[in-house]
């Protein structure tokens, strides 16, 4: 009898298997697993009265390097802090937990007053006390201590400030109805502060102090009674801030560029600064306001009626460069209060004056570019001048 090829081909494969396979009879004794364990794969410890027993003034102390996480619910009593951190290099997971307390807790999460180092708290609720968490403590010139990442941390509450790390990073938090501070960074050496909310605090919404250089990205300031976003050196971006008293977003030196400040009393606010691509609507002082070799450059400035008493934007001393805005229904579009500053290129709607500005200063022609007929091709137009720096009243 003659095989079929493709059969003979299967029980050929089939008995090559078997041969690879090995035998199926299981090994003498009681079956384990091979796997790895949780602790095994990521070492953690659960935060309990065993593992980081208190004192007098602590609930839980971590003393010691590691990975920690709460197992529920932490109510701190008055005059007590939640959880103390004595070392460096710990993570703290609050696995969606909440630490809460009246305004008499002394705080949630705290350093106590020693620099530490590579801290990382995450995922997790603190409400009330004298402050959500503080690791604001200086370990000195040169070292480690900015080195603290914050992150999915809901902070609301606080009778002092929410958040205050002394520099890291910080993302993806939110500080609100705190009495100070929302978010509060001391200094900005290596600092990064992304994708985080601080609404209706006591203070500025998110501070970022220091002389080295920041990122604030993709944060969100509303309503705060002393300013919406701080940031002493470095670039803002992709940011709003509304209905804050004071500066929307201030800038003491460095870059705000496609950020939205509406219904402040200042929109932007800076000295030495770079502000470009962003959009000031409603607010009641100054759209924008900028001090000495400032760059304002291609901004919509705007309120829906006209604003008595205001600037749209607002120069101040020397070499200032304001080109391409648009400003509408300002009382003064472009205010320079000094002389050598370059004002071009700007158009202006429904301003009662244009610019205002003292003998000395470089100003693009000002005029009301003239009105085109009917325009249905490819020609016609036309402003009226062939100034290439002219300032244009529409």
């Amino acid at each position: 009898m003659r095989t079929h090829p493709v059969v003979a081909a299967v029980f050929a494969g089939l008995v090559c298997t078997a041969a690879l396979a090995g035998p199926i009879d299981p090994p003498a004794g009681p079956v384990t697993s091979t796997y790895k364990t949780l602790d095994q794969v990521e070492p953690r410890i659960p935060i309990t009265a065993q593992t980081c027993p208190g004192n007098a003034t602590v609930l839980h102390v971590i003393s010691a390097p590691g990975s920690y996480y709460l197992t529920g619910n932490l109510d701190v009593p008055a005059g007590k802090f939640g959880i103390s951190i004595t070392s460096d290099d710990v993570t703290i997971d609050l696995a969606g937990y909440t630490i809460a307390g009246g305004i008499n807790g002394s705080g949630g999460i705290t350093g106590f007053g020693v620099a530490r180092k590579r801290i990382t708290i995450r995922n997790g609720n603190i409400r009330g006390m004298v402050h959500g968490i503080n690791l604001t403590q200086e370990a000195g010139p040169g070292s480690e201590s900015w080195w603290h990442v914050l992150e999915g941390l809901n902070v609301r509450g606080a009778n002092t400030s929410g958040i205050l790390v002394y520099s890291g990073i910080v993302r993806d938090c939110s500080a609100s109805h705190n009495a100070d501070t929302g978010i509060q960074v001391v200094t900005n050496a290596a600092t990064v502060v992304d994708r985080c909310t601080a609404e209706r605090n006591g203070g500025t919404g998110i501070i970022v102090a220091g002389n080295g250089s920041a990122t604030v990205s993709n944060c969100v300031a509303g309503f705060n009674s002393s300013g919406g976003i701080y940031c002493q050196r470095g670039v803002v971006v992709d940011c709003s801030a509304t209905g804050n008293s004071g500066s929307g977003i201030n800038v003491a030196s460095g870059v705000i560029r496609n950020s939205h400040a509406e219904a402040n009393t200042w929109g932007f606010y800076g000295a030495s600064i770079t502000v470009e691509g962003c959009s000031a609507a409603e607010n009641s002082a100054t759209g924008i306001t900028a001090t000495s070799r400032s760059v304002v450059s291609n901004n919509f400035v705007n309120a829906a009626t006209l604003k008595e008493g205001a600037y749209g934007i607002e120069v101040w001393n020397t070499g200032s460069r304001v080109e391409s805005n648009t400003i509408v229904n300002y009382a003064v579009g472009i205010r320079a209060t000094n002389a050598n500053n370059l004002i071009v290129r700007n158009a202006f709607r429904s301003c009662t004056k244009a610019v205002q500005a003292p003998a000395g200063n470089r100003v693009g022609t000002l005029l009301t570019g003239a009105a085109s007929g009917s325009i249905d091709g490819n020609t016609g137009g036309g402003l009226g001048t062939t100034d290439p720096y002219a300032n244009i009243i529409y």
